[in-house]
């Protein structure tokens, strides 16, 4: 079964006053479960295609399928909860509220649809990622892989179906960095969900189901 499907994606941004196409006409299939890393060098265009995949990015052209729906045929509102109900995403930089406390920061996204978090599954996640001690923390008391942790927990409070983490040990240290993705793995093997992410850490893509390289906006080799 196809989870997400790109057809004919075209994404171009002005550079210095020139057209640069991060997104090249980019056709590619990603199944239910898959484990799937997109790998290319800095300007590639990887983060682009994290983007439009996910809903946070309109193409110029082309279309975003994800669990049979046409994303970007959904109306502003109706993408922003689909989005929010259907894909977690993890950052570099962890997007934190500052002024929120780790508990309220996870459970935001289902604040947002005015849904109640379930109690014994929140405990559970923050048992897992060792959070349990920091609940009531603000993010800029926490470590960096303390705060990396808290992201993957805010992403998986919905249950979503899909987990897209854009560089995600970026800003952590080896140790650090290894714990987040055994976590990511952890969690895509228990909920069989689908885990996109986006590296240029040759050792991180190679322990994916498959590796998609991107090179000017397109995709090199099989997928186009």
């Amino acid at each position: 079964m196809i989870m997400v499907e790109a057809k004919h994606l075209t994404k171009t941004y002005q550079a210095h006053g020139n057209p640069v196409k991060a997104a090249d006409n980019i056709n590619l299939e990603i199944e239910k479960g898959e484990y799937a890393a997109i790998c290319g060098q800095s300007g590639a265009g990887k983060s682009t295609l994290m983007h439009l995949l996910g809903g946070l990015d309109e193409p110029d052209s082309g279309e975003v399928i994800i669990d049979g729906i046409s994303f970007y045929a959904l109306d502003k509102k109706q993408k922003a909860i689909f989005r929010r109900k259907k894909i977690g995403f993890v950052f570099q930089s962890f997007h934190l509220l500052p002024y929120l406390s780790v508990w309220e920061n996870i459970i935001l996204p289902l604040s947002l649809d005015h849904r109640e978090a379930d109690l014994p599954f929140l405990e559970h996640i923050l048992n897992t990622l060792g959070l349990e001690d920091k609940k009531n923390s603000l993010p800029e008391e926490l470590s960096g892989g303390q705060r990396q942790r808290a992201a993957i927990a805010r992403a998986f409070i919905t249950r979503p179906s899909i987990l897209i983490a854009d560089e995600p040990t970026g800003n952590l240290d080896s140790r650090s960095g290894k714990n987040v993705m055994d976590l990511l793995k952890k969690s895509h093997e228990i909920y069989g969900q689908t885990l996109l992410v986006v590296t240029h850490n040759e050792q991180i893509a190679n322990e994916a189901d498959r590796i998609i390289r991107i090179s000017d906006g397109k995709i090199l080799g099989g997928d186009s």
